[in-house]
């Protein structure tokens, strides 16, 4: 970890910044093979402060300290590079890789990503393999 947030907002804010990153990496990417993306590219976001945030150039003594994180994210949101779009928590799929799901929760990710469950035998295949 390179940084230490003060607050959710704040940690959202620097995950949204790395979101970005990856976003015109990949816009780059797309613009090299002749694909030009004429729409904002949207990053779904479960923090509705994060949102507001990067919607509008208001500052206060709560968000001083987090300008530059800030500024980058809000320049490409106004340049309409990206949009920042509220998803419900409930409905994070990118959480299945970053916390301790309940079953249910887990499951349910799993599926919308395609993934399927795997056998018994398909795991004991592959520890015979590793090991």
């Amino acid at each position: 970890q390179r940084v230490v947030a003060i607050s959710t907002v704040e940690a959202e804010l620097i995950s949204a910044k790395e979101a970005v990153k990856e976003a015109i990496a990949l816009r780059r990417l797309l613009e090299d093979l002749r694909y030009i993306q004429r729409w904002a590219t949207p990053i779904h976001e479960d923090n509705q402060g994060t949102i507001a945030l990067t919607k509008n150039q208001v500052r206060s003594s709560r968000t001083k300290h987090i300008d530059i994180a800030y500024n980058f994210v809000y320049e490409k949101v106004q340049d309409y590079v990206v949009e920042l779009k509220y998803i419900p928590t409930k409905q994070q799929i990118a959480d299945i890789f970053t916390k301790a799901l309940p079953r249910e929760a887990f499951e349910k990710f799993r599926d919308m990503l395609g993934l399927r469950k795997s056998s018994e035998e398909e795991c004991k295949y592959i520890t015979e393999l590793i090991m």
